[in-house]
């Protein structure tokens, strides 16, 4: 050591030579070092930036699924109301010649809604729907048999206890035509010209309320039936979208946990 020591005190020179390579030395490994660490924070960042990236883009998937869903959801229940609205038209205001046009419409657009819920809903609702299409189709069935029969009988109901006496008259004799004129042996051109009585009635409807009570007497509770079952049907789907929409949560859309940094999991 101390011929080191007075080695470099005879040559001066070399020991400011050695001193400035051993800064150069430190300057370039600390160089290396703050490069090192500056690498390391950038890729920290970027894969923050990634990370960020992603669950932005997951977050607007399911915002816009949901909205795809809300919209289809409520579109298909909607469609299947139509359908409904223009069957019930046959049973209350009679068939004008036009509602089975309007009928063919509504049930294009509620296959079509139902097509498209197919493709974004969950499978609880999709089962749900399928099972309200077959109960509109039976209920679309029996009123395009039977709403006009349905109709007629109703129209004498309603007027049994009119104010109009004349008319309160002609409705009961018709009813009881319909009901009992079978049993009692009635002509049947009789009991057609009293149900034909009936303000409002033409002969054919009154043809075919004969027709219906005696060839098929069981016509009315089927079509009753048909509505009560697609009500229930119904019921069924909104409950399924009110589920898979999430409906009584107060929630913003899911996104997925964020995963910690590298760093934050290095500091841990």
């Amino acid at each position: 050591m101390t011929a080191f020591r007075q080695y470099f005190e005879d040559n001066p020179e070399i020991f400011a030579a050695l001193v400035a390579a051993i800064g150069i030395l430190g300057g370039l490994l600390g160089s290396i070092i703050g490069a090192k660490i500056q690498a390391n924070g950038g890729r920290d960042q970027a894969a923050a930036a990634r990370e960020a990236a992603q669950i932005a883009a997951e977050a607007q998937r399911v915002a816009a699924l949901w909205a795809a869903r809300q919209l289809q959801i409520a579109q298909f229940i909607q469609s299947a109301r139509d359908v409904v609205d223009v069957c019930n038209r046959y049973y209350e205001d009679g068939d004008d010649g036009s509602l089975t046009f309007h009928l063919h419409d509504a049930v294009k657009v509620m296959r079509l809604k139902s097509h498209e819920v197919e493709l974004v809903a969950p499978k609880e609702f999709v089962e749900a729907a399928q099972q309200v299409l077959r109960a509109v189709d039976g209920y679309s069935s029996e009123a395009t048999m039977h709403g006009e029969t349905g109709h007629a009988h109703l129209l004498i109901r309603r007027l049994l206890t009119g104010e109009d006496e004349d008319v309160a008259r002609a409705a009961r004799a018709a009813e009881h035509a319909v009901l009992h004129g079978g049993n009692e042996g009635m002509d049947y051109a009789v009991r057609l010209q009293r149900i034909a009585a009936v303000p409002g009635i033409s002969e054919k409807r009154a043809h075919l309320l004969l027709q219906d009570w005696e060839s098929d007497p069981r016509w009315n509770a089927r079509l009753n039936n048909g509505r009560k079952v697609f009500e229930e049907k119904l019921r069924g789907a909104i409950r399924a979208g009110r589920a898979a929409l999430r409906s009584e949560d107060d929630f913003a859309p899911a996104v997925p946990e964020q995963r910690r940094r590298r760093w934050l999991r290095r500091a841990a």
